[in-house]
């Protein structure tokens, strides 16, 4: 009787550590580009969906100034380029872009968030040759 309730307590205890590491997964994540953003002269964040089913995922930056959402297909990466924020160059100024999205069997909404890199302002006077 005590070995039966010694595998039933670890077998409890596999079971218990499988669900906690389960809840730190996320199924997106979200990082700076930064070859793009430093290239293009505006914030360029990578979303990469880590499963098996496409994630509509809703983004927000600036505060709530500028919203909208990209649907991210199962196991591949999508760029969310945020060109009306290239005014942040001007003073290499950063922001925090928020991600949020809804997976099924989820009672909640899950997310994160991405503090963009700061980037220089492009350039667009032209030179006078005289």
């Amino acid at each position: 009787m005590k070995k039966f309730k010694f595998i039933l307590s670890v077998i409890c205890l596999l079971f218990l550590f499988t669900v906690v590491s389960y809840g730190d997964y996320s199924s997106i994540t979200g990082e700076n580009s930064y070859e793009e953003t430093y290239e293009k002269h505006y914030p360029v964040i990578k979303i990469t969906n880590h499963s098996s089913k496409d994630i509509t995922v809703e983004w927000g930056a600036y505060g709530d100034a500028f919203q909208g959402d990209i649907s991210v297909p199962a196991n591949s990466t999508v760029r969310l380029e945020l060109e009306e924020l290239s005014f942040l160059g001007a003073d290499n100024e950063t922001t925090t872009v928020w991600l949020t999205w809804t997976e099924e069997g989820s009672l909640k909404p899950k997310g994160t968030d991405v503090i963009t890199l700061p980037f220089e302002l492009k350039d667009t006077h032209q030179p006078e040759f005289g």
